[in-house]
């Protein structure tokens, strides 16, 4: 899975000529460029605006194709077609659009920046109106928010909501288990989901969540936060179990360890997002004694004979 973008005010539906409250943004005439064509990485960087039709014949010469196929392929673009999920009469085979999609950067209403990273889901009103402006979020994003002293900015997940001002964090809420914020700049308050209790976070500082409303503040190196928003895995005295979860993630994967005792090797590893899979596990295979394999569903991790 990758990232989702829901807009949960936009306009929904027409009937007779109604339409619900939404901020209509049309793309097509400005921002309608394909950045990048990655063969190897079988990736494309575009701009919103892109019409399908255009990115399939970008990307045909190399022999890819962008997998969902509505109807309105002629017409729709990336960017509204992100926003409703599209499919098309193929979908089981090849997925929606959120099942082809790595990463996304976002601007919100207030001028708020944020990154999202694969698996994550973002869900935000089209306008913020009321007293604070309140995101919803699974899976991990990297916010540059956009200060405002009188409209708190709130991201709140199934683990905790944090509270800022205006201040660059990165916000991961995979699981309970890899739940946590960690602060670039600026101040943010942490709450547990459900509780009143709150900590106040300083920059260089992560907060992780434990059970009974558990938190736990520890200082830490922000750098590989940053490198993740740039684009790069970034692994820091890392286990091979962390890592090949962060890379099944990305290149939508299953892990499979058949030699368990390499789960908790420790290493430091650094790789473009852009990479192709073969790249990024041949430089794994290269740091440790272990023998890496993948299909089109999994990736097999054994002890090199």
């Amino acid at each position: 899975m990758s990232p989702t973008v829901v807009g949960v005010d936009e306009v929904v539906g027409v009937d007779d000529g109604d339409a619900g409250d939404g901020l209509v943004l049309d793309f097509a005439k400005h921002m309608n460029r394909i950045l990048e064509i990655d063969p190897e990485s079988r990736t494309a960087r575009v701009e919103p605006g892109v019409v399908l039709d255009q990115l399939q014949a970008a990307v045909k010469p190399h022999g890819l194709a962008f997998g969902p196929d509505p109807s309105t392929h002629s017409r729709c673009t990336l960017g509204g077609m992100i926003g409703n999920n599209s499919c098309g009469t193929h979908s089981v085979a090849w997925g929606k659009t959120v099942d082809n999609v790595r990463s996304l950067d976002v601007l919100l209403s207030d001028g708020t920046r944020v990154w999202l990273n694969g698996e994550s889901e973002l869900r935000f009103p089209s306008e913020f109106s009321d007293a604070r402006r309140e995101v919803w979020l699974r899976g991990e994003a990297f916010f540059e928010v956009t200060k405002d002293p009188q409209h708190p900015f709130v991201v709140t997940s199934d683990y905790y909501s944090a509270t800022v001002l205006g201040t660059s964090f990165d916000a991961r809420a995979y699981s309970p288990a890899d739940a946590s914020v960690t602060l670039v700049e600026g101040s943010v308050r942490v709450s547990p989901a459900g509780s009143t209790s709150a900590l106040v976070v300083t920059p260089g500082r992560m907060v992780t969540f434990g059970a009974a409303g558990m938190m736990n503040m520890s200082e830490v190196d922000v750098y590989p936060c940053l490198q993740r928003k740039e684009g790069y895995f970034y692994f820091e005295q890392a286990s091979m179990l962390d890592i090949m979860i962060e890379l099944g993630r990305w290149y939508n994967k299953t892990v499979v360890f058949e030699d368990t005792a390499a789960m908790n090797t420790m290493l430091h590893f650094v790789a473009s997002r852009s990479d192709s899979l073969a790249t990024v596990l041949g430089h794994i295979a290269e740091l440790d004694n272990v023998e890496i394999e993948y299909t089109d569903e999994d990736i097999t991790i054994s002890r090199a004979e």
